[in-house]
C-alpha cells in the first residue's frame, strides 16, 4: 500500500487478490478519512518496468521471439515482467508483441512482401504468418 498526500488530495493505491478483500480495506479506510470523496480506478498508475517493456517492445518486436528474450536483456525474470506489464496494460507481453507482429505483418503483406521474408524479419513461420493473414483477407 502506498500513500501520497497532495495538499488536500490524498493517492492511495494497493492491490488485492479478490473484490471481498478491496471492499473490507475501502470500508476501514472510509471510517478511518470520515468525510471526503473516494475515486477508485481499475488500474494502479503504471509501475516503470511496464512501460520500459512496452518501449522495448514497440522497438524491438521483429527482433524479439519471445519474453525471454525481453527478460534477458531487461535483466528481470520473465514472471515479474508479465505481473508488472499485465497490472498495467490488462494484456500480457507476449500478447501485446504478437498483435504488434500481426499488424506488421498484414501491412508487409498489403505492400507485397513475400510470406517467407515476412517471417524472417519479424522472427515467426511462415505457417504462423499466413494462419494471421488468412484472418485478414
Amino acid at each position: 500500500m502506498r500513500c501520497v498526500g497532495f495538499n488536500d488530495i490524498e493517492v492511495i493505491t494497493f492491490d488485492f487478490g479478490s473484490i471481498e478483500k478491496l471492499i473490507v480495506k475501502l470500508r476501514s479506510l472510509a471510517e478511518m478519512k470520515g468525510e471526503g470523496i473516494l475515486f477508485i480506478t481499475k488500474y494502479k498508475e503504471k509501475p516503470p518496468l511496464a512501460e520500459q517493456v512496452k518501449i522495448y517492445i514497440d522497438e524491438h518486436f521483429c527482433e524479439l521471439r519471445n519474453i525471454k528474450d525481453l527478460a534477458d536483456v531487461l535483466g528481470y525474470r520473465v514472471e515479474y515482467i508479465i505481473k508488472c506489464f499485465k497490472m498495467a496494460y490488462g494484456i500480457t507481453p507476449g500478447k501485446y508483441m504478437i498483435e504488434l507482429k500481426k499488424a506488421y505483418a498484414k501491412i508487409l503483406y498489403k505492400y507485397g512482401k513475400r510470406l517467407k521474408q515476412i517471417a524472417s524479419e519479424i522472427q515467426r513461420s511462415v505457417s504462423s504468418i499466413s494462419r494471421w493473414l488468412c484472418t485478414v483477407f
